[in-house]
């Protein structure tokens, strides 16, 4: 019985930490950027999905759950976050590497079109801006940028002004 009680604790906390964060579902191939963002509806950019993400409130974990499929990004996006400093900003494939059903190719690809959009220290191209504290990022495979004026590519940073 003791056992029992336990599990069922751990079961409702875990349930109610899920029930916290704010989801967007991201689906390039399924997705609209017209939808909400739902799992019955999403979003087919990251552009959208982080647009949705800043207007979330709250101070629970913000969460953009990510299908497989490859994701072209036209410019950098910037992964900033509201709310306090115990909240996530979480990025991650929809299906991780600890899952049963993950296989290399259901891993979401990412992959850069834009030109130099960042200016710090040298002209490059960034990925993924981090411009927040606590952000996560998992799952996700960067194959680079295709655009043949770029000399340095970052699929993810962290800029710091000097």
């Amino acid at each position: 019985m003791y056992k029992v009680k336990h599990l069922f604790l751990i079961i409702v906390v875990g349930f109610g930490q899920t029930l916290k964060a704010q989801t967007i579902f991201l689906d390039v191939s399924k997705g609209d950027d017209r939808n909400g963002g739902t799992a019955l509806a999403p979003v087919a950019s990251f552009e959208k999905a982080v647009n949705l993400a800043g207007k979330f409130s709250g101070k629970e974990d913000i969460i953009i759950k990510v299908q497989p499929g490859l994701y072209v990004l036209k410019d950098k996006i910037t992964l900033d976050k509201k709310g306090s400093e115990n909240t996530w900003f979480r990025v991650e494939a929809m299906i991780m590497p600890d899952d049963p059903d993950w296989k290399p190719e259901k891993m979401p690809v990412i992959q850069s079109v834009s030109g130099n959009n960042s200016q710090t220290q040298f002209p490059h191209t960034i990925g993924f801006l981090v411009a927040a504290n606590h952000v996560k990022i998992r799952g996700l495979k960067f194959i680079g940028s295709a655009n043949p004026e770029i000399r340095y590519y970052y699929p993810i940073t962290r800029e710091m002004k000097l």
